[in-house]
């Protein structure tokens, strides 16, 4: 009996996904180990932190509390989905763009952080493969606008710069 129960809780441990107790042990919640350089100009770049796996979405930016201006988070959606996004827990105001098929469908400017235990949602008009959120104003700094192309190169970085 005692030999199922070693056995039951080692598959428990080995196949609940780990990455969910990281989340809650890692300081800062720096889950992020993959990013892409974005050339939105020439010679001009963006790091985009990827989140590509349930925890990565679900904390997203969540107690950040600066992002350098040059910085953001690329939530990846394959296969394509429609998505919402909250602030709970989101220390500054940032921008999102939604993209769909390397089109920019839709830009939701200078959403506020949310301290309550029920946050407003944000979503998609229809189903994205990606998601950028940048400091609030960014995107209007940076030329972005509905309906223009948006090339990510699928590149990525494997090392964290933090």
């Amino acid at each position: 009996m005692k030999l199922f129960f070693i056995i039951f809780f080692s598959l428990i441990f080995n196949l609940y996904p780990n990455t969910k107790l990281k989340a809650d042990l890692i300081p800062n919640r720096r889950l992020f180990d993959t990013f892409i350089d974005y050339n939105y100009k020439s010679g001009e770049f963006l790091t985009l932190f990827i989140a590509d796996d349930v925890v990565e979405k679900e904390v997203g930016l969540m107690g950040v509390k600066k992002l350098h201006p040059n910085q953001g988070m690329l939530f990846v959606f394959d296969p394509q989905e429609k998505v919402y996004f909250w602030m709970k827990n989101t220390l500054i105001p940032l921008d999102i763009i939604f993209i769909k098929n390397d089109k920019i469908i839709d830009i939701v400017e200078n959403v506020l952080p949310c301290a309550l235990d029920i946050c407003p949602l944000i979503g998609s008009k229809e189903k994205v493969n990606f998601v950028i959120e940048l400091n609030s104003g960014r995107a209007k700094e940076l030329g972005f606008e509905i309906g223009k192309n948006i090339y990510l190169d699928k590149k990525l970085n494997n090392n964290s710069i933090y």
